[in-house]
């Protein structure tokens, strides 16, 4: 069996050449492969390279701003602070804890506007319990004024019942004159009939009709009598009626005028109590913004110089923006150097791109021994929303006014400002990049514009580009 061994080795032979080739073509195709990424990547790296490199920037035209210029008309230069001529230290009036905190630093407020409330739940109930005893004084007031009236009223139908008295007794009067007349008249006759009757003269009959003609006018006598004394006793009633009313008039008057007293008190309570609820809100005594915050909500407040542990003083501050003035120390050797509304060039540490007009008001009439100095306070004419109570600035005093246009303001070619959404904007280059930035304008003349905030000395403004710019590209600066 010779002949089957040798071709099973055959066999084997051949298999095993076919995996040994196949193994080389794998190989081959790898390393071709693997010199494909690479030549690849080196192109890639290449063209990146080029790029970053060697390609050539864009190139744009730029504009260096010059230092600002010192103005020849200078006389001396003092350094010194924003102050707000008009500032409230604002405290608490009374004791007591913080309910809530109504601003924040930052915040405009007006005159009398609410800074901070204190807990008033005591003050509350107290002003309640004041307005309550008012209702009730008044009350009573109302009442003992009615009283009065009508004691008054009282007087008045006693002093008519006097009158009607006073105005019968005449009556009276009268009548009895006129009844004792008749009665004496009737008297005579019946004594004359008597004595006729007597001596036979007359018949009982004539002597009976006199007597009865007496009698009747004597009782009519002492009738209008009787009614004269009536008359009299109305009329001293009456008057005595008069003297009690006005005597309850005085006693209703008493009785008012104390209401009077009692509703005015009470009033006074619930005045006091309402102030008391007013004085837990700590206010703002003038308009302005709030520079500073010293309380929060649960400390315990106290007014300023009372020291009971809490926190006394000032709580808020309020600086009125509008009255900010350069305030700066002079050294009194160069006072001859200065006069009232002297002209003044400010430049404002935290505003470097810009300087304001100023003006002289006020140099103050005491001087600081150790410092050998005078504060000096400089109005400004031109602020803005940019400056803040306690800037650093330097105050340049000039012999004459500047011109409209800010001598050390920039001056740009107005092709570099470009407007957009109502804004003005110019490119700035700055470490190769493009930068955008914001400016503020003033006056524009002979093809040159005013740059008031924005820009700086030094600068490098574009003014002409071959390229659309964008924020943070590169570019080759070209200076004009």
């Amino acid at each position: 069996m010779p002949e089957p061994a040798s071709a099973s080795a055959d066999l084997a032979r051949l298999r095993i050449a076919r995996d040994e080739d196949g193994v080389r073509s794998g190989s081959a195709f790898a390393r071709m492969a693997a010199i494909g990424v690479a030549a690849v990547m080196v192109a890639v790296g290449a063209w990146v390279a080029w790029d970053r490199l060697l390609k050539p920037l864009p190139a744009v035209r730029v504009f260096r701003v010059p230092a600002a210029a010192a103005s020849a008309s200078k006389t001396l230069d003092a350094s010194g602070y924003l102050v707000p001529q008009r500032r409230a230290e604002v405290a608490t009036k009374v004791a007591g804890v913080v309910a809530r905190v109504l601003v924040e630093e930052g915040d405009t407020v007006a005159a009398g506007q609410a800074l901070a409330e204190l807990a008033d739940d005591a003050e509350r109930a107290r002003f309640d319990e004041a307005e309550v005893g008012v209702r009730e004084a008044k009350a009573m007031q109302v009442s003992a004024w009615k009283g009065m009236d009508e004691a008054k009223a009282q007087v008045e139908a006693a002093k008519r019942a006097v009158e009607e008295a006073a105005a019968g007794k005449p009556a009276a009067a009268e009548a009895l004159e006129e009844a004792a007349a008749k009665r004496e008249e009737a008297r005579r006759d019946f004594e004359r009939k008597k004595k006729l009757f007597e001596s036979k003269d007359i018949g009982e009959g004539e002597f009976e009709t006199a007597e009865a003609t007496w009698k009747a006018a004597d009782a009519r006598w002492r009738g209008a009598e009787a009614n004269v004394s009536m008359a009299d006793a109305r009329l001293k009633q009456a008057t005595a009626n008069v003297v009690t009313a006005e005597s309850g008039v005085e006693r209703m008057k008493a009785a008012a005028e104390g209401a009077d007293a009692r509703a005015s008190a009470a009033e006074s309570r619930v005045k006091q109590a309402k102030i008391a609820v007013e004085d837990m809100v700590i206010r703002s005594p003038i308009a302005g913004r709030v520079t500073a915050r010293k309380i929060h909500p649960g400390e315990a407040a106290s007014p300023a110089g009372v020291t009971t542990g809490t926190r006394g003083g000032a709580l808020f501050t309020v600086a009125d923006f509008s009255t900010l003035e350069a305030e700066v120390d002079v050294n009194e050797s160069r006072l001859q150097d200065l006069r009232l509304a002297q002209p003044a060039r400010i430049a404002v540490d935290a505003v470097p791109s810009k300087r304001y007009r100023g003006e002289l008001r006020q140099i103050v009439p005491t001087a600081d021994r150790q410092r050998a100095v005078v504060k000096v306070r400089v109005r400004l004419l031109d602020p803005d929303a940019a400056l803040m109570p306690e800037m650093g600035l330097r105050v340049t005093f000039l012999e004459s006014a500047s011109t409209p246009t800010d001598p050390s303001a920039p001056q740009l070619p107005r092709e570099a400002v470009v407007r957009v959404d109502g804004k003005s904007w110019v490119w700035i280059v700055a470490d190769g990049k493009a930068v955008r930035r914001e400016v503020e304008l003033g006056e524009a003349k002979d093809g040159q514009v005013e740059v008031k905030r924005g820009v700086a000395g030094g600068d490098l403004v574009v003014v002409a580009n071959t390229v659309p710019l964008s924020e943070g590209m590169k570019v080759k600066a070209e200076e004009k």
